[in-house]
């Protein structure tokens, strides 16, 4: 999970026995989390707020430049990207809010658990609570969490839209989606679309239950492990189940959406952020600028070859509504390289 910049946080470390630690570890794959730590903040969001999750907003997305970002974003015009030779490698993956989970061996069973731990729980958290415990445990259910009953998904429709799906995004960006996009997208399924799909209403989100409710539709369905184009495939069917037949049509625009909320929560400088979507060498070759060591370029310079270049590839002239796509990503990317 990312903690905005200046936002009002503590660090604290807990002792757990390895048995709660092993339940830790579930729930962080069933919430797609690469750490224990925000496995702690989801819980006590999911029981405790009781308006936590936001509406889907459909939106448009625009990719063009306001006159007065430079103002918001805080840019400096007035340094250059100054390319370098290097060959040690440094560590710049962090991870802002994790929360240290130390065991501790006790002789004299402190941690067993009870079967009444005599605790008045307000009416909501218990509710919430059960819920929670039904969607972990979705699988073993046996009622449906939805009534749609839909003879018409086929498995090599959806197996044709995995392969697009990635092929889309190696095309966007180069390069397969690493951990950090991945753990974004199970963000953006939990928070934004699983809300708002038919019969969820009381069902947390879990990887456990999203997988529930697409063998419900698609009986072929198997549970794999998460991945964007997993991902990204279940939202396509949940969100219109009755469209799959015209889902590969759609990949470009779920993609869009996914990318477009992925910058959008990601407003940081942050190199593990870049290395998501683009390198810096690859930006740079698409807007036709030399990548050689000691090559230094301002932003004035970027946003010159940019609107060379766009004037070429922009669809009203002829060109790739993808290539165009990958050209407003290239320069976007450079810029934030800019901010103070």
């Amino acid at each position: 999970m990312n903690i905005p910049e200046n936002s009002n946080t503590k660090r604290i470390s807990i002792d757990l026995p390895e048995e709660l630690i092993s339940r830790f570890d579930q729930l962080r794959k069933e919430w797609g989390f690469r750490a224990r730590g925000p496995v702690i903040e989801k819980i006590l969001k999911e029981i405790l707020q009781e308006d936590l999750l936001p509406k889907n907003q459909q939106q448009e997305i625009d990719f063009n430049e306001k006159k007065n970002n430079n103002e918001k974003l805080n840019i400096d015009e007035n340094t250059s990207l100054v390319l370098i030779k290097s060959d040690i490698k440094k560590d710049i993956n962090k991870e802002v809010n994790k929360i240290s989970l130390n065991k501790r061996v006790s002789n004299n069973h402190q941690y067993k658990e009870k079967a009444n731990l005599n605790i008045s729980l307000p009416n909501f958290v218990e509710k919430k609570v059960r819920n929670l415990r039904r969607s972990i445990n979705s699988e073993k259910l046996k009622e449906n969490i939805n009534d749609i009953q839909i003879n018409t998904i086929k498995e090599n429709e959806l197996i044709k839209c995995q392969i697009a799906l990635i092929s889309h995004w190696k095309t966007l960006y180069g390069t397969i989606p690493n951990d950090h996009v991945i753990e974004a997208s199970m963000d953006w399924f939990g928070r934004d679309i699983w809300p708002n799909l038919d019969g969820t209403e009381n069902l947390p989100f879990t990887w456990s239950a999203a997988n529930k409710f697409m063998s419900e539709l698609c009986p072929f369905w198997i549970k794999k492990n998460p991945s964007l184009e997993i991902v990204l495939l279940m939202i396509g069917v949940l969100e219109d189940p009755f469209a799959t037949s015209d889902l590969i049509n759609r990949i470009p625009t779920l993609v869009r959406r996914f990318v477009s909320r992925f910058k959008r929560n990601n407003r940081s400088n942050s190199f593990e952020t870049l290395d998501s979507t683009m390198t810096v060498h690859g930006a740079l070759k698409l807007l036709n600028l030399s990548t050689s060591a000691g090559s230094a370029h301002t932003l004035r310079k970027i946003r010159e070859a940019y609107k060379s270049i766009a004037l070429e590839t922009h669809p009203d002239a002829g060109g790739s509504t993808d290539q165009m796509r990958k050209l407003n990503e290239a320069y976007q990317l450079l810029k934030n390289l800019y901010r103070i």
